[in-house]
């Protein structure tokens, strides 16, 4: 079998790639035995020819997003609903488990909040998601 010319695949090895409508970090580019495989954050891509590789370095698109970041979920909650208002919930929350112990008829009082956080959570996973959407373009 001839041998497999990887140096256009190595050119890619850190960056992210969209391939067939699907985007991919490449890690690692190695040869096993005949064949080459390439190793990405999603699932390794085999070829087996030259022939496969060219046509997949000549179809394969570098995606150039803006710098993104990836946030832990608090603060993608906090950037929706504002740090003021999640620390006024957290506090509020933790006053109404303060006195749930003592007061007992404070409980549907209680339920009645936490209802209107739930909605809040709700409301708010609703915007992530829309927002995640629209940075992918889905929307």
């Amino acid at each position: 079998m001839n041998t497999i010319n990887i140096s256009k695949l190595e050119n890619l090895i850190g960056k992210t790639v969209s391939y067939r409508d699907y985007e991919y970090e490449v890690i690692q580019v190695e040869k096993q035995g005949d064949s080459v495989v390439v190793k990405t954050d999603n699932k390794p891509i085999i070829f087996h020819n030259q022939a496969q590789v060219n046509f997949f370095v000549e179809d394969v698109v570098e995606v150039t997003h803006a710098v993104q970041v990836r946030q832990e979920p608090t603060a993608a909650v906090a950037q929706v609903i504002g740090n003021e208002v999640l620390d006024e919930v957290k506090n509020q929350l933790l006053e109404n488990i303060r006195r749930l112990k003592t007061d007992k008829e404070y409980i549907p009082q209680a339920k009645a909040m936490a209802q209107q956080v739930n909605a809040l959570v709700q409301l708010t996973h609703l915007e992530i998601s829309a927002r995640k959407a629209l940075h992918k373009g889905d929307i």
